[in-house]
């Protein structure tokens, strides 16, 4: 004999949603700038350059300069003169002095070799040089007077155009819940 027994099947219930999103349109036109400048200005005032000749030393190599510069020239070669003067005369009289030099006359041969020699040399002039004349330019800073310019600007915007739609949702019974209950097996026979 089979023993009854009970079959429940149950479903769940299935909820449907279907959504759709809002829409935003936005139009706007372009903005318009409207731009004025101005340009700026700059003056310049320069002086020409002035160019300064010192040709003094250049005076002094050809002709000796003035008579001022002249003797001071000389007068300043004076001591080296005079101290090679003392030196030679030093050195003459060593030779005289000088047994072993084996020069019999020694004060005649000083005397000979005195008699050609030249004196000192006394520079009058300046030395000549290549850059006996000299160069200076004097130059001028430039006055610059600036006029900035400037740029005035008017901006005119359009205003924008905004429709919105809006969206949706929809909830419905897709399935709906059940509950089966079945006994099998029951014998109902009495």
């Amino acid at each position: 004999m089979r023993l009854p027994y009970v079959e429940i099947h149950s479903q769940r219930a299935a909820i449907g949603i279907d959504t759709e999103p809002g829409k935003f349109n936005i139009r706007q036109g372009r903005a318009t700038l409207h731009l004025e400048s101005t340009p700026a200005t700059v003056q310049i005032h320069s002086e020409p350059p002035v160019v300064l000749v010192d040709n003094s030393r250049l005076r002094a190599a050809m002709n000796g300069g003035s008579m001022r510069e002249m003797n001071q020239r000389i007068y300043s070669q004076l001591p080296d003169i005079a101290r090679q003067g003392i030196r030679e005369t030093n050195a003459k009289w060593e030779r005289i002095a000088d047994l072993t030099d084996g020069d019999n006359n020694p004060v005649a041969t000083i005397a000979r070799e005195q008699l050609f020699k030249e004196g000192p040399k006394i520079q009058i002039t300046a030395p000549p040089s290549s850059d006996n004349v000299s160069f200076e330019a004097v130059l001028h800073k430039p006055e610059i007077n600036i006029t900035p310019g400037g740029v005035e600007g008017n901006v005119s915007v359009t205003p924008p155009e905004i429709s919105f739609r809006r969206g949706g949702v929809q909830t419905y019974m897709k399935q709906y819940p059940s509950v089966t209950v079945e006994v099998r097996n029951l014998d109902l026979n009495i």
